[in-house]
């Protein structure tokens, strides 16, 4: 970012951002595609999973849900 000012700002969000992320990672999730958003916003924070990171192809998309659609477009699969 070529803004300083404005980049330190948000260095401190992003900090509270991963942490909060990273906490709720720690919890157990009711469905599968929260746990997978929680994720995203880790690595698109720069941040990496206690897991690790692995991208593959999306799947079938037709019955799902719109953050289904989403989820699976940028599919995440953990490497254990």
């Amino acid at each position: 970012m070529d803004d300083k000012e404005l980049s330190t700002m948000l260095l401190d969000v992003k900090d509270k951002l991963l942490k909060f992320s990273g906490g709720q990672l720690q919890n157990t999730q009711p469905r599968d595609d929260y746990w997978k958003l929680l994720e995203f916003s880790v690595i698109f924070l720069g941040g990496i999973t206690a897991r690790g990171i692995r991208f593959i192809p999306p799947g079938a998309t037709h019955h799902a849900q719109w953050m289904n659609k989403v989820l699976y477009s940028l599919d995440v699969h953990i490497s254990v």
